[in-house]
């Protein structure tokens, strides 16, 4: 069989066809990633099918309440008790004297100062002393003390009842509640007492017991004060009516007792009247208000005079009880304090600890 002989021009083009192949155009450029397929169509929204119903949105908890305080650090276990006996000392203490000056005192008002002459040289430079004078006119009564607390006040006391004039009426429920105030507002912790000197009718009441006469105000005042760890002691001066000056002076819890029955310090009588009550207050705050260490949790303090118990008495009759929240101080109340001012002898404190 003959060969077909073939020209070199078209063996090339032969090769290059098998070996790459035929060209085609260039491929269009690809669409975005987010344009729709070539033959979709955008739907219209208005053939689109509703959307579900969401739930409702749920319900936020209420506010909860601030965390309560937490109580401060266990600064570890409290102190051993330890069983101990030791003897009571004086406690500091501080006077306010509440010195009535109404329009009654005219004609008495010396036997006023010479009381005071005579007896504030008793305990000046040993306790603390202050002023209030009332009224400041008719019922008004001043907010501070005329004389402010201090040891050493004497003259500066004396100075101020002599220049005083004797003027209004007699707010005695508002001078007393306002000598509390003014003592409590130290909180020295000193053993506190108020002084009263009038002469035995307080007027200028909120509700008049009997017209102008607010008796039963002032009884009531001057035994808040003394519920207050504050008695009042009472002094009368050419006193019109010694009943209601007896009931003042009972309600205070300081009474004495004198020879015509009187419950109040009269300053005539033969006792000293205001000297007899400031020695009977120097009495009272060296020998019945006392400082003590408080006990440890669970340690009871049992108190003795002269070796001889002395009862522990919450109504503050006859016995010892607490001056303070702080158990740092007791008070001897009643026969118990008045027969430590009349005998010699040790006061002692012993701290009796719990048995396990």
């Amino acid at each position: 069989m003959a060969r077909m002989r073939v020209s070199p021009a078209l063996a090339s083009l032969a090769l290059l066809s098998l070996g790459c192949g035929a060209r085609t155009p260039l491929a269009p450029p690809s669409p975005p990633l987010d344009a729709p397929p070539p033959d979709a169509v955008a739907p219209d929204v208005a053939d689109e099918p509703p959307a579900p119903d969401l739930p409702p949105p749920l319900d936020l908890p209420p506010d909860l309440p601030p965390p309560p305080d937490l109580p401060p650090p266990d600064d570890g276990p409290p102190p051993a008790c330890v069983p101990d006996t030791f003897t009571l000392r004086a406690r500091p203490s501080e006077v306010v004297f509440v010195v009535d000056r109404s329009g009654s005192f005219s004609s008495t008002w010396g036997a006023v100062v010479g009381a005071f002459t005579g007896a504030i040289p008793a305990i000046d430079g040993r306790v603390a002393t202050g002023l209030l004078l009332y009224p400041e006119s008719n019922c008004d009564v001043r907010s501070s003390l005329h004389v402010p607390l201090a040891v050493g006040n004497g003259a500066a006391i004396l100075s101020a009842v002599s220049e005083t004039r004797p003027v209004g009426r007699t707010p005695t429920r508002v001078a007393v509640r306002t000598a509390l105030a003014s003592l409590r507002a130290r909180g020295s912790g000193a053993a506190g007492y108020l002084l009263l000197v009038t002469d035995g009718v307080p007027t200028c009441p909120v509700v008049g017991d009997v017209g102008d006469r607010d008796v039963e105000g002032a009884v009531a005042a001057v035994r808040e004060s003394a519920a207050a760890g504050v008695p009042v002691f009472v002094i009368g001066v050419a006193v019109s009516d010694s009943t209601a000056l007896d009931a003042v002076a009972v309600a205070g819890g300081r009474p004495t007792r004198d020879a015509m029955g009187r419950r109040y310090y009269a300053v005539d009588a033969a006792d000293g009247g205001l000297l007899g009550a400031l020695r009977d207050v120097q009495a009272s705050v060296t020998r019945c208000e006392l400082a003590v260490r408080a006990p440890p949790a669970g340690a009871t303090l049992r108190v003795a005079f002269r070796g001889e118990p002395v009862a522990e008495d919450a109504t503050r009759t006859d016995g010892w009880w607490w001056s303070d929240a702080g158990r740092t101080a007791i008070t001897l109340h009643g026969a118990a304090c008045q027969r430590v001012i009349e005998q010699s002898g040790d006061l002692t404190a012993t701290i009796a600890c719990p048995t396990r």
